[in-house]
Parts: C-alpha cells; sequence; structure tokens
C-alpha cells in the first residue's frame, strides 16, 4: 500500500507526527500533488508564528490568505528579541568630523517601538477574528546586540493589554506569556505605565485555560485570585507556573533579577521584599486552588540569593525543588529542605559569570 493510498485522517495524522519544520524551511514538500498541499497548507496554516520583522506585514493583503489563517490557526506564537540590527544602527552613527576623527553618537531607534506596539495592538484587534485559536504564545526577550551595560525596554501597557483584553474569551486552552525582556512603558515615552494593571487581564480566560505559563517583570497575587463563591463554576486549569525570576546575558555575564510587585517601587534596603512576594503569590495560588479541582501542577519559580540556583515551590504539596541550568520551568527538579532561603530584592542584579 503505498503512502498516498492512505485515507486522509491517517495521513494527517502521519504528518502530524512527522512535523512541519521542514515543509517551513522549504515549499518543495508542498507540490508532491494536489491532495498533499491540501493536507500540508491546513498543518501549516495551524501554527502561525510572528516575529519583530514580520508583524508589520499581518494580515497578509490576500483576503483569501488571511480568511484561511482565521480558519485554520490554532496555535498563535509571537516571538520578539526587541530590535536586532545594532550592527548596522552601529555603522551609521559613526561619523568623522572635518580632523578625520571618528565621532560616536549613541545608536537611536527612530520609530522603532512605536511601529512594533502599534502592529501588536493591530494584531489584537485581529484576534476575535481567529475562530479556533486554542494555544496563545507571547515571548519578548531581552536585546542581544545592545550595549553590554545597558537595558532597554520596548514594550507598552497599552499593546499587550490590548492582545490580551481581545484574545477569544472562548476556546483559549493554552496561554504562554514571557515578558521578561521588557518592562511595561507609556507610548509617550515617559517610562511611566498609563496605569492598565495587565494582571486582571489574565483571568478573564480561565474559565477556559488548561495550562498557564507566566512571568512579567511585574507581577502581583491578584493575577490568580479567583471567584470562589459557591455558585461559581470550578476551574478546568491543570497546570499553573508562575515565573518570578529574570536573567538575562551582557557581555558573557547573566545578570539575575527578581519580578517586582505591580506598583512597587524599589528601594535598596526592602531586600525581604522579593521573598514576600514570592510568599505571597504562593498563598495566592493555594487559596486559588479551591477553585480548581483539576490542577496538577501549580509551582512559583524563583532563584536563590545565595548561590543563584533556580528553584520552584510546589504550591499543592509545599516542597521545594532545585532547577538544573536550562530546565523547563515543569522540570521534575530535585527536592530540598531549606528555611533560610534569600531572595534578590527586585529591581537589583546579582551577576553570574
Amino acid at each position: 500500500m503505498s503512502l498516498l493510498s492512505l485515507p486522509n485522517e491517517i495521513l494527517t495524522s502521519i504528518l502530524h507526527l512527522a512535523g512541519t519544520s521542514d515543509c517551513r524551511t522549504s515549499c518543495d514538500r508542498l507540490l508532491v500533488c494536489k491532495r498533499w498541499y491540501l493536507l500540508l497548507r491546513a498543518m501549516l496554516l495551524n501554527h502561525l508564528e510572528i516575529t519583530a520583522s514580520n508583524i508589520g506585514r499581518f494580515p497578509p493583503t490576500s483576503k483569501r490568505a488571511y480568511r484561511h489563517h482565521r480558519q485554520h490557526t490554532r496555535h498563535l506564537s509571537v516571538q520578539l528579541v526587541g530590535y536586532e540590527d545594532w550592527e548596522c544602527l552601529n555603522r551609521r552613527a559613526r561619523k568623522k568630523n572635518a580632523k578625520g576623527e571618528t565621532i560616536v553618537r549613541p545608536p537611536v531607534l527612530p520609530g522603532w517601538t512605536a511601529d512594533l506596539n502599534l502592529a501588536i495592538i493591530s494584531l489584537g484587534e485581529l484576534m476575535p477574528s481567529f475562530q479556533r485559536l486554542t494555544h496563545l504564545t507571547f515571548r519578548a526577550r531581552n536585546e542581544v546586540h545592545i550595549a553590554p551595560a545597558a537595558h532597554r525596554d520596548y514594550l507598552w501597557d497599552v499593546s499587550i493589554a490590548s492582545l490580551l483584553a481581545r484574545a477569544p474569551m472562548y476556546g483559549l486552552t493554552v496561554l504562554d506569556l514571557d515578558t521578561s525582556g521588557s518592562h511595561f512603558e507609556s507610548p509617550n515615552g515617559s517610562g511611566e505605565a498609563e496605569g492598565i494593571h495587565v494582571c486582571p487581564l489574565l483571568k478573564r480566560h480561565f474559565s477556559t485555560l488548561r495550562k498557564l505559563r507566566l512571568r512579567m517583570r511585574e507581577i502581583c497575587p491578584e493575577v490568580v485570585e479567583i471567584c470562589l463563591d459557591a455558585q461559581a463554576s470550578p476551574l478546568r486549569l491543570e497546570q499553573l507556573i508562575i515565573n518570578l525570576s529574570l536573567q538575562e546575558e551582557r557581555d558573557g555575564t547573566v545578570h539575575v533579577t527578581h519580578a517586582r510587585r505591580c506598583g512597587g517601587q524599589f528601594h535598596p534596603f526592602l531586600r525581604p521584599a522579593a521573598a514576600g512576594l514570592l510568599e505571597d503569590m504562593v498563598d495566592a495560588v493555594r487559596e486559588a486552588r479551591k477553585g480548581m479541582p483539576e490542577l496538577k501542577m501549580a509551582r512559583i519559580v524563583s532563584h536563590r540569593d545565595s548561590d543563584l540556583e533556580t528553584m520552584a515551590v510546589d504550591c499543592l504539596t509545599g516542597q521545594r525543588l532545585l532547577l538544573s541550568d536550562g530546565a523547563e520551568w515543569d522540570d521534575e527538579g530535585m527536592a530540598y529542605n531549606s528555611d533560610d532561603d534569600r531572595f534578590l530584592s527586585p529591581g537589583t542584579d546579582s551577576d553570574q559569570v
């Protein structure tokens, strides 16, 4: 029996197991035959990945292509690493004066941040049209080509709020939000947010979510506070992981910081604030667990101040786990007992070479 003699259902299952990564890098697989093209096209449209370089070109100008995205996309993934063409920008910043001396001016990004966030807002306005969306991934990482000692924020609070507020409330089962690469800033460039509290916007999706993974530079227990009224329907959430540890590599050194509480002001003498946030988050998850009967994994990830080891608190058992470098947030880890863990205060750096 030849491969193409199989029913579409079986052939589709085989293609799903084989994966579509090769088809994304080469179109040759799509041209085997018309039937093969129709099956693979639906699979490719099933996962839509958007980056800073192509978000401005979405939606596609072709109405037919846009219609296919609305009808087929189940997993929408937005992957950002800030501005990427720093080398070109630095070359433009180098000028020679009349004496032939090279003068280096600070590189500027005229309009790039605004264009990116306006594109995110436009994407948010299109979110209700994704009829079959079940997975939403949004990751904004630290810029990797920036000057070693600098950190630049590039996300607006209104753009993230737009995306979360307009995401489909029915059908979304997996939400992965990681904005560790940027604080939320105001569109006016003042560096101060517009007063939009992002945490409550996440709760509007709890009624359908099965899996929630979350990391932001500002967070508070309100993100998991739910109504525990007797008439409220129990939630179906099975996995809840919140990461409070922020890491970025600059000039060969890993800088480790801790997420801070929403609306909180950093003060260098308030070191217990980080540990207090961790404890409050654990308590909030334990309380919310009463309305999540199907919850199988609930943990808060952080790091120890003493040795910068990544650790996690299991909110269901109270057990503390050490996670190896580069481990996934849901890794099994190694259990340990410690009564004197110390944590980094929000906004401060520790260096690990």
